[in-house]
């Protein structure tokens, strides 16, 4: 019994040094503090066609106490990619995966930095090649600075601030697409944007259905619309890498497992709301869809970077027709054949974030003052009056009308230079 009160007893006090809430740590002799000045960063289109972004900020050093001597103090850009489904799960090194993308070297020797604060500014051209922050069903990543810095009393002080990269992607306002559906004669036409938005819930779709009537001898043989059924799904893409320890599961260094996962951002279906002209001469069925995304899915911009991370978007239509008869020479007396079709065609569209008022750095222009000639203006008239009027002006300025009065240059009124 006493061996288990004893047991209980320190299980209970073991729970209750857990419960004790972490001790504070101690002041550090400073603090550091990143600043961005340049604007949001967001490359203009693809990344093959991209020039990037120009990155700028302030590095912030506030030294709070005397005789602060710091031995080391670097600033990196830092690219982190999570795998979700990693190539062995309870190995961090398969799971996260950081890369330097650059390296500031803030001090590069020993340095002494007084009480107050101090301003390391710097400044980068982000490539145009780099995929943007994604937060995917396979993987997150995420772009970050991050500042270390060591003082000669081994206090280490550090700051992660994390960067927004986005992508926006300028492709023409519409396009056509057309689809055939063999062994019919059937054509379909859909118009609609080649960009679409996140948590954009209004697409507007505009599709035909052509050839729909069909001449037999004696008999009219159509396709009449039923149901319409849209999507857009979201196609992600990603090769896990593995991590030294486990590279030789997978027959060698550099390889991974490729992933691959398919939701729907965004569906919806159509009952009527369509025209029908089952006419000889131009036998067609026209509608307009209004498509959206679910603001409620969490959806990821269109990505292709070169560490196999992959994201694609399609919209995706379902149109069952069922085919109807009829005589010549009563073509409204119809009657259904039992014959049915479902045509499914998909259409690629590119999901990106808006430009909004962000253009690409090179094509900024330098500011143009109109009201500004490029000689150096010119000086008013004034109007010409006699040395004599202005003899008593001219006294109480210090001047008098002999030459000899006026100030030479050491400034002395009627002194000489010569000795």
């Amino acid at each position: 019994m006493d061996a288990i009160k004893k047991s209980i007893g320190v299980s209970h006090h073991k729970e209750k040094e857990n419960n004790k809430p972490p001790k504070p740590e101690p002041p550090k002799p400073a603090k550091l503090k990143v600043v961005i000045e340049s604007p949001p960063v967001c490359f203009i289109r693809k990344p093959a066609l991209s020039t990037g972004a120009i990155f700028t900020g302030l590095l912030k050093v506030t030294v709070t106490e005397p005789g602060v001597v710091f031995d080391t103090f670097d600033l990196q850009f830092l690219c982190t990619e999570k795998a979700k489904k990693p190539v062995a799960n309870h190995c961090p090194e398969c799971s996260l995966k950081t890369s330097e993308m650059k390296k500031w070297t803030v001090l590069a020797a020993p340095k002494p930095l007084a009480p107050g604060e101090h301003d390391f500014p710097f400044s980068w051209h982000i490539p145009g090649h780099l995929p943007a922050t994604t937060h995917g069903h396979l993987v997150d990543l995420d772009y970050h600075l991050f500042a270390e810095a060591k003082t000669s009393k081994g206090d280490i002080i550090t700051i992660t601030e994390p960067v927004l990269i986005r992508r926006a992607i300028q492709q023409p306002e519409s396009k056509e697409s057309n689809r055939n559906f063999p062994p019919t004669n059937i054509l379909g036409v859909m118009t609609m944007d080649n960009t679409i938005y996140p948590m954009q819930t209004e697409i507007d779709l505009q599709l035909r259905i052509k050839n729909v009537v069909t001449h037999k001898e004696n008999a009219m043989s159509r396709w009449a619309l039923r149901k319409v059924i849209w999507r857009i799904e979201e196609t992600e893409q990603y090769v896990s890498p593995a991590c030294p320890k486990h590279s030789d599961k997978l027959g060698g260094t550099g390889k991974g497992i490729q992933h691959e996962h398919v939701k729907c951002i965004g569906d919806g279906v159509m009952n009527k709301g369509w025209k029908s002209d089952f006419s000889l001469e131009d036998s067609s069925i026209e509608m307009e869809i209004t498509a959206g995304l679910d603001a409620a899915i969490k959806s990821a911009c269109d990505v292709e970077a070169t560490n196999g991370l992959r994201v694609k978007h399609h919209v995706v239509i379902e149109c069952v027709i069922n085919e109807e008869w009829a005589p010549d020479h009563k073509p409204k007396h119809i009657a259904s054949t039992g014959a049915a079709r479902i045509l499914k065609t998909t259409f690629g569209v590119v999901l990106t974030d808006r430009a909004g008022m962000n253009i690409s750095w090179d094509e900024e222009a330098p500011p143009v003052y109109q009201d500004v000639p490029p000689s150096p203006p010119l000086y008013a008239e004034a109007p010409e009056y006699d040395l004599k009027d202005l003899e008593g002006e001219l006294e109480n300025m210090g001047i008098g009308s002999d030459p000899s009065s006026v100030a030479g240059p050491s400034g002395t009124a009627g002194s000489s230079n010569a000795p």
